[in-house]
């Protein structure tokens, strides 16, 4: 699955704005076994598929100390060091639990320094899809947090109901990340392949 969404990834690249890489959060198992099937949604995410470099299979992180309790650690991409952070707890919607189909989700973040790579840890990736102008709605004004407007940049209103929060991948990271020490490890400028 994995493979297959990486391969429309990089055929929908050459399409501009409009298409958004769409995955899923589950909320944390309760003490007990339970089926995939029977685990509580926390909802439909997309990133813009311009952002997305890649989706990779789970690979534990390095922890490393002093970060922020949802940056998990780092993970060897190719070389370069790149943080891995769990979206769920990013977004206020509690720990993501590893399964079989969880994955990375590696976005290219444009800051001050040019651009960074940054790996967000997903349940499970569903599809490329889509977004018409006319599908998108106006992010509600009852949000807890002053961030979350900025991070979900709008509601992408899907055709058998329901929405997908379309997220903002520059505002997904706090200003000082983008000045870390892991930050300044990685390349300013990736090539493009």
């Amino acid at each position: 699955m994995v493979q297959q969404l990486a391969t429309r990834i990089d055929a929908a690249k050459g399409i501009a704005d409009g298409q958004y890489l769409t995955f899923r959060l589950s909320a944390p198992e309760a003490s007990g076994a339970q089926q995939p099937e029977a685990l509580a949604d926390r909802g439909e995410f997309g990133l813009p598929i311009l952002s997305v470099r890649e989706i990779i299979s789970y690979v534990r992180p390095t922890a490393l100390p002093g970060t922020a309790h949802d940056v998990r650690g780092t993970i060897n991409l190719r070389g370069s060091a790149v943080p891995v952070i769990d979206l769920g707890e990013r977004l206020g919607l509690g720990t993501t639990q590893v399964r079989a189909r969880t994955c990375i989700v590696v976005v290219e973040v444009p800051g001050e320094g040019g651009t960074q790579c940054v790996g967000f840890l997903a349940d499970a990736v569903n599809e490329v899809i889509d977004i018409e102008p006319g599908q998108l709605r106006p992010v509600p004004s009852l949000q807890a947090g002053a961030a979350m407007p900025r991070i979900v940049s709008s509601l992408a209103q899907r055709d058998k109901g329901g929405f997908v929060a379309l997220l903002a991948a520059h505002a997904l990271l706090a200003p000082d990340e983008a000045e870390s020490p892991a930050a300044e490890s990685m390349p300013a400028r990736l090539p493009v392949s």
